[in-house]
């Protein structure tokens, strides 16, 4: 053993005395396991130049274990180690820790057209899933600098079974080109459900923004992205969306848990500074969550909308075409937030009217609840609930009472229904209209009256909905951070900011769902929130559909659960998976660092 190799030894491992043990931090000394159970839960990591000299540092190696244990598979890329080794050093520290769960890898071979080489690797819990095959895609013409890296799995945590995971870091200036490969990738993979994912540079001067028109995995509707655009991914001051999923096939569309697709901030997580951050990787790892089996099988079974009809009132309930447009667009829907009500008249007859017109000749009639006049102004307004009775059962309504202020241009309108007919059987919406102007600080309070309402029922499951004003002018990028509703990872966005729902020349995205709770997050159909185009469904000029209104509705749909010959009859794919994770203290990690490089550098000397 050459003196070195003893002397690192040494300094890793340590003597074992009071004062060495007292040198490390309290949370990196060995801590309790604990196990907790979640949803299966798939990663993807840069891990910028991972070789021999990352493995030397026990703080990066203990951070980098710990976020793969937060994964049942995830795809490590950069991987640049010319001797071979560190990458198995890395899954036998990692299974030293989670030795009652233990991974299984694969590996790529070295990869690029320099002689600075990259491979990929797939870490993956062999208890919850099975690799079928895994393979490098033979490019014929040399268009990758690094081939992607195919992986096919089976899992009996996972109804979408076989899937495809095709990892992919592609070369910064050849992006978007690389980015667009990847719809022939797909074309050869013999398999239906895919997941895209990897560093795709697909983000600031690598891909600008008048690329992505020439991009076919971003223009083909087979291919649903799931980070957005304004996700920052680096750990460093740039603000770019680099790493991304993409995925393809109905049943990796409808396992997907809405709003779970997320970066893992680590350096949040575990306290470190943006130096030490940076040690790790310049990326932060992406992730998504797969829904649990029992969701193999469901059917839409309930449609919920939000419409701004604009000035609703004498002049507009007195326009019979325009009224039969709204009661066709109303009968679409089970569940339907009105706003801006402004009918001066007692007992509001326009609602009325509406309410009879929707009703004529209507098996499964609407019922519906409207707020008092809310305003600050003479033009006051008014929210309406319109529901059907065969499927909800209305429990209250309030409008929300302000106890810290006069946030509310227009006091949010709050209804408690129970829904029998859905996976989730108990819900509250809160509907609300901003102020254009005060849009960013209504939209924020609405954490407070989220709060409020868990603590008058104790019940999570929350939508809230409405025009929110919530873009352009009114809401711009740099502001979005002083807004916690959107901050508060409780909530889960499902209208996206590149969503027009004006019907004029604007492109706005005004018009929002947001839910918080985890079975209505479960019980979304996905994908299903959404505008719906009266104009085009309708056969209407830009002109008619602007007396309807200069909103168009927004519509989502909750689903329930049901057996494989109901699902077959409704042609509804849906896929889960369900998995286990581990928390721990970095301490604990620390050790086996220590003790797995200080093995590695022995057999080396």
């Amino acid at each position: 053993m050459k003196l070195s190799g003893v002397l690192l030894m040494v300094l890793l491992l340590g003597v074992g005395s009071d004062a060495d043990i007292q040198k490390i931090p309290q949370d990196f000394r060995v801590g309790a396991l604990q196990e907790t159970s979640q949803d299966f839960r798939v990663g993807a990591f840069n891990l910028r130049i991972f070789g021999q000299k990352k493995m030397t540092d026990t703080t990066v190696v203990a951070t980098i274990v710990r976020i793969i244990l937060r994964y049942d598979i995830i795809l490590l890329q950069e991987i640049r180690d010319s001797e071979g080794t560190a990458i198995d050093v890395l899954l036998n520290l990692v299974n030293s820790v989670a030795s009652s769960d233990p991974y299984a890898m694969v590996i790529s071979e070295r990869l690029g057209r320099s002689f600075s080489k990259e491979q990929y690797a797939y870490f993956y819990r062999s208890s919850k899933a099975r690799l079928v095959k895994d393979y490098v895609y033979k490019d014929p013409g040399d268009r990758f600098e690094r081939e992607p890296y195919i992986a096919v799995f089976e899992s009996s945590y996972t109804a979408v079974s076989p899937f495809a995971i095709v990892g992919i870091h592609t070369k910064p200036a050849d992006a978007w080109e690389e980015i667009s490969l990847l719809v022939e990738v797909d074309k050869e993979l013999g398999v239906e459900d895919v997941v895209f994912a990897g560093d795709f540079n697909a983000d600031c001067s690598y891909v600008p923004n008048y690329r992505w028109e020439q991009v076919p995995l971003r223009t083909d509707p087979r291919y649903k992205w799931l980070i957005e655009d304004d996700v920052d991914t680096t750990v460093s001051n740039t603000d770019c969306s680099y790493d991304r999923f993409v995925i393809a096939g109905a049943g990796m569309e409808s396992s997907v848990l809405p709003c779970s697709a997320a970066v893992f901030k680590f350096d949040t997580e575990y306290d470190l500074t943006q130096e030490e951050a940076l040690d790790v990787s310049d990326h932060y790892p992406i992730e998504f969550t797969m829904l649990p089996p029992k969701f193999k099988h469901s059917i839409p079974s309930l449609s919920i909308a939000a419409f701004n009809i604009q000035i609703f009132g004498e002049t507009k309930s007195g326009k019979d075409d325009v009224m039969d447009i709204l009661a066709k667009i109303m009968n679409r829907y089970d569940l339907v937030l009105i706003q801006e009500i402004r009918d001066s008249r007692e007992n509001e007859p326009a609602v009325k009217e509406l309410q009879d017109l929707v009703n004529r000749k209507n098996p499964d009639p609407f019922q519906y609840v409207i707020s008092e006049r809310l305003g600050r102004t003479s033009s006051k307004e008014q929210y309406a609930y319109f529901y059907r009775p065969s499927k909800l059962e209305l429990i209250t309504s309030y409008v929300f009472e302000e106890t810290q202020g006069d946030y509310f241009q227009r006091e949010p309108f709050i209804a408690h229904f129970k829904s029998p007919t859905t996976y989730v059987k108990e819900f509250i919406i809160g509907g609300i209209h901003t102020q254009p102007d005060e849009a960013v600080a209504e939209i924020d309070n609405l954490v407070d009256v989220y709060n409020a309402i868990q603590q008058k029922f104790d019940v999570e499951n929350i939508i809230f909905t409405g025009d929110f004003n919530a873009d352009c002018t009114y809401v711009s990028k740099r502001r979005w951070s002083d807004i916690r509703l959107k901050s508060d990872s409780r909530f889960c966005w499902l209208i996206n900011n590149d969503v027009d729902t004006t019907v004029k020349g604007t492109d706005c995205a005004y018009d929002r769902f947001v839910i918080a709770g985890n079975e209505i997050k479960e019980g979304i159909v996905p994908y299903s929130a959404t505008v719906f185009r009266f104009d085009l469904e309708y056969n209407l000029s830009e002109t008619e559909a602007a007396l309807v209104s200069d909103h168009y509705p927004i519509e989502l749909h909750l689903r329930t659960l049901t057996d494989e010959n109901e699902f077959r009859k409704a042609e509804i794919l849906s896929s889960a998976g369900q998995g286990a994770h581990h928390n721990m203290t970095r301490g604990f990690i620390m050790v086996q660092a220590m003790t797995a490089i200080s093995l590695l550098f022995l057999q080396r000397s």
